[in-house]
């Protein structure tokens, strides 16, 4: 498999994941009708949100059917794994966050996030950090490690370990980085 994807989703309920540096098409998906940012690829599975219902579906590269669709509270519109895919996080209109283990599908913790929708997750570049934007044009930034506390003791949500409320406008994008020995 190569390292790089491309996901192109269709209303017709069909994603092709693509080879980015040849084009060429590498699996097509059956039963696919993706949010908008809610189809992603990593090397060992891919993952998707539905646009209309509130299910995850996650498809193995060796099997043409997903090897469990899990359904969530309310739709998904935007998805994340961990570098390891080990963990899955996504934002909804409601502006809650859900967290997913992948092997399993089992949903682990939910919380309120933002005030408006969650438009965009990401994890920082090390895992340590997950990054939510919303439409309420508030940025937050969680510690894995206090929700993944929070979640084995079914305590409170944690608060943000950081929070940017300089934009004026909703925040509909994210992207992270190495920088460093900390993620940017």
């Amino acid at each position: 498999m190569a390292e790089c994807f491309l996901a192109a989703s269709s209303s017709l309920g069909v994603a092709q994941l693509c080879d980015a540096r040849t084009g060429a098409v590498v699996r097509t998906l059956k039963d696919c009708h993706a949010a908008r940012a809610g189809l992603l690829a990593t090397s060992h599975f891919a993952l998707a949100a539905e646009s209309t219902r509130s299910y995850l579906h996650m498809w193995v590269w060796s099997r043409d059917q997903p090897q469990y669709r899990c359904q969530a509270p309310e739709r998904v519109h935007c998805v994340v794994c961990s570098e390891d895919a080990a963990y899955c996080v996504g934002g909804a209109a409601s502006g809650r966050l859900y967290l997913w283990s992948v092997p399993t599908g089992r949903l682990l913790y939910a919380w309120d996030a933002h005030f408006r929708a969650c438009s965009a997750v990401e994890f920082a570049a090390d895992g340590g950090f997950v990054v939510s934007a919303g439409e309420d044009a508030v940025v937050h930034a969680w510690n894995m490690a206090a929700l993944l506390h929070a979640a084995a003791t079914a305590a409170a949500a944690p608060r943000a370990y950081r929070t940017w409320t300089e934009h004026t406008l909703p925040v509909c994008a994210l992207c992270t980085s190495p920088c460093g020995q900390h993620g940017l």
